[in-house]
C-alpha cells in the first residue's frame, strides 16, 4: 500500500511507497520530492547554501528549471529563491576624483 507523502520542496501530497510494485519504475528520490523540478530546486538550493555554487550560477540554474519567486515552494526554501532571485541593490557609482599636481 502507499504512503501519503509531502514534498519536503512544496508540500504537495502525493503517493509514493519504496516497497510497492506499483511505484517500481519511479526513482527512488520519489522518497522525498513529488517531481523532478522540486528533487532540482533542492539540490540547486543546497548547492548555493553550502557554496558549491555561487549566486550567479544558482540563478540561472533555477531559471533553467523554470522556478520563480511565483512558485509554490515552502519557506526553507523560499528564502534561498528569493535571495538568489533578487537583484542586487545597485549601489552609487564611484567618482574618479583627479588630482591635479601642479
Amino acid at each position: 500500500m502507499a504512503h501519503e507523502r509531502n514534498c519536503i520542496v512544496c508540500g504537495r501530497q502525493y503517493r509514493y511507497c519504496p516497497k510497492c510494485r506499483e511505484f517500481e519504475h519511479l526513482e527512488k528520490w520519489h522518497t522525498n520530492y513529488c517531481n523532478e523540478q522540486c528533487k532540482n530546486v533542492s539540490s540547486i538550493i543546497n548547492r548555493y547554501a553550502f557554496k558549491h555554487i555561487n549566486k550567479s550560477e544558482a540563478k540561472k540554474l533555477l531559471e533553467e528549471n523554470n522556478i520563480t519567486k511565483d512558485n509554490n515552494i515552502l519557506p526553507k526554501y523560499k528564502v534561498y529563491i528569493d535571495e538568489i532571485l533578487t537583484p542586487a541593490p545597485k549601489g552609487r557609482k564611484k567618482k574618479k576624483v583627479i588630482v591635479n599636481e601642479d
